[in-house]
């Protein structure tokens, strides 16, 4: 088995981090850290408010940061700078998403839709969207940039919305349990949504009719296969299953595990899974299937990406002793918790 080289940073709290070709970018406080993949800073830019969630430009050059104060900042990297600032809101930016052309951030129960002048270093707000009676949990963007797929923290529907805020289709659920999470495939037919129970729905994206349910195996998470639309990688107790939920048999293949997984990514060429168990981040081949390689992880791994270019895999996870002791894994992490950010480099 081979074993990566690795780099780790313990950190108290929850961090906004992103990860772009080879640099590490993490809000500390009112700063923005840039290390390499060593594991040395190599930058920091110093802002005036502390930043509560990071979302990078599809190019990888620039960086969108969402601040306490409601504001929205686009950073450039390399020339360790602010190009950018919208003006303040009320509440602060949970998360950032750069789209095709704009950017969406969510505060509270707000959806904004902005678009950003590269030259003139100006903002403007091409939507808000308001009104749905819930804040929102959240936001995917459809492959081609034109609609936005949101789902909330009560029991609700899952929104398809234009970005002019007229709303496509609401899916509402059938099952037991709320919305943790929809998910539009990549070739942006069908929806995938999940609930806190696990349980699975996928529908056609324009009319909502329901294409295939899935309740055979209760799921923490869902990753579509980047090079096959119909395919996907659900991660639960006791295995990873690999499906097409279209298909008369839609297990394609599974993936047996000693414990539950919470967390998994396709690499980007879909001939891998990372997969986050409570122990452990595996590196599978889920076609054999063979783990290739097992790196010590920290408790409850809920996030975990592959780089772009799928040479490298980056992991949060965390455990808060105060408040995770005998709780379900899906209900753990509370905002005292500790948070654990690793990256591994294949073959280093």
């Amino acid at each position: 088995m081979q074993e990566p080289a690795q780099q780790e940073h313990r950190v108290e709290g929850h961090l906004p981090v992103f990860l772009t070709g080879d640099r590490l970018s993490v809000a500390v406080e009112n700063s923005l850290d840039i290390f390499n993949m060593e594991g040395s800073l190599l930058d920091r830019i110093e802002l005036d408010c502390r930043v509560t969630a990071l979302g990078c430009s599809p190019d990888g050059r620039l960086l969108a940061a969402g601040t306490v104060d409601g504001r929205l900042l686009v950073v450039d990297p390399d020339r360790l700078e602010v190009a950018g600032t919208s003006h303040y809101t009320v509440s602060p930016v949970e998360s950032v998403a750069w789209g095709s052309g704009r950017i969406s951030t969510k505060s509270g129960q707000t959806v904004k839709i902005w678009y950003w002048d590269e030259i003139t270093g100006e903002f403007g707000l091409a939507r808000s969207l308001q009104g749905w009676g819930t804040a929102v949990r959240t936001v995917d963007w459809s492959p081609d940039g034109s609609s936005l797929v949101v789902t909330r923290n009560r029991y609700g529907p899952i929104s398809v919305t234009k970005l002019n805020g007229s709303r496509i289709l609401d899916i509402d659920s059938e099952i037991d349990g709320q919305y943790i999470l929809g998910s539009m495939s990549p070739d942006g037919t069908m929806i995938a949504s999940l609930t806190d129970e696990g349980l699975l729905d996928v529908r056609d994206s324009r009319f909502g009719s329901l294409v295939a349910r899935y309740i055979d195996f209760p799921a923490f998470s869902l990753s579509w296969s980047p090079v096959n639309s119909k395919v996907m990688a659900l991660a639960g107790y006791g295995s990873v299953r690999v499906v097409d939920l279209t298909a008369d048999d839609p297990l394609l293949m599974r993936i047996e595990l000693e414990d539950y997984a919470l967390s998994v990514d396709w690499s980007p060429d879909g001939k891998s899974l990372a997969i986050g168990t409570p122990s452990r981040i595996e590196i599978w081949d889920p076609w054999i299937p063979l783990l290739r390689i097992s790196l010590p992880s920290w408790r409850f791994p809920y996030a975990i990406a592959f780089s772009p270019d799928g040479s490298k895999t980056a992991s949060l996870a965390g455990f808060d002793p105060d408040h995770d002791a005998g709780q379900h894994p899906s209900r753990c992490m509370g905002t005292n918790a500790l948070a654990q950010l690793k990256i591994w480099t294949a073959g280093g």
